[in-house]
């Protein structure tokens, strides 16, 4: 069982030339990292975001795992979140909040970099999203599918890079007895152990992205001055992404 699912992974992650990976110090891009590190004589280039005024930062364990496999390693660190967002939305064909992987794939093609390799539907196959409880298994995959890749897909192609997702090759068929009920990539972990260091596989996954509450006090709050009362995470995200649509909007000139 565990050689199978070794193997069902292994045959998706196909080297190219010029390779980027975006790693977070999680298992699902190390596990291509792994694979690709395998292929490959060719230096991989690999890229981590940190928002440290936002309560977002895992480049600790992002830099361990570049050091682990001998990547060349580029954290790139976001300030002023909600201020160069605006500077990105009229850029997008379609209105979004989580852009931060524009300035990661900027410094990828700064780098001349040009097949990137994302971990992207790690979660959906074996079960990772212990912090989203109430989420069914067909709505993590629509989720991924009309927000994720969608967004992923419209960035990257501003710099014209090629865009990898091993993972999405795989038959869910195949993978649906490797999911984890328990959202903790169970069978995935027990899978590389032995292969990839403890620190990788013990590893909870963490929600990509800033702090609401961090970002409501820093920057989104002024946006919204009539709002005084204590906020929910949900609600922020909501006022979230009522600035985003009316930010995108002027930006297109729809609303002024």
């Amino acid at each position: 069982m565990v050689n199978s699912l070794l193997e069902m992974i292994d045959r998706v992650v196909l080297p190219k030339e010029k390779p980027a990976i975006y790693i977070g110090g999680g298992i699902d891009s190390a596990v291509i990292l792994y694979h690709l590190s395998r292929k490959m004589s060719e230096t991989i280039y690999s890229y981590s975001f940190s928002m440290p005024e936002l309560g977002y930062d895992e480049s600790k364990d992002a830099e361990r795992v570049a050091k682990y496999f001998g990547t060349k390693h580029t954290l790139v660190i976001i300030r002023d979140l909600l201020e160069q967002t605006r500077s990105i939305l009229p850029k997008l064909r379609l209105p979004r909040f989580s852009v931060w992987v524009y300035w990661t794939a900027e410094k990828v093609k700064a780098d001349g970099r040009e097949n990137l390799y994302i971990g992207e539907g790690g979660d959906e196959h074996f079960g990772g999203y212990w912090y989203k409880p109430n989420n069914s298994y067909l709505q993590n995959w629509a989720g991924l599918h009309v927000y994720g890749l969608e967004t992923y897909k419209m960035i990257h192609d501003l710099f014209g890079l090629k865009l990898h997702f091993p993972y999405m090759s795989l038959d869910i068929a195949d993978t649906r007895q490797f999911y984890d009920e328990n959202h903790e990539k169970r069978f995935l972990r027990e899978a590389y152990k032995g292969i990839l260091p403890d620190f990788i596989l013990k590893k909870r996954k963490q929600p990509a992205g800033p702090n609401e509450l961090l970002l409501w006090k820093t920057e989104l709050a002024k946006e919204f001055p009539e709002v005084h009362e204590t906020l929910t995470d949900e609600q922020i995200r909501w006022y979230w992404n009522i600035w985003t649509m009316q930010e995108w909007l002027k930006s297109w000139a729809f609303i002024k």
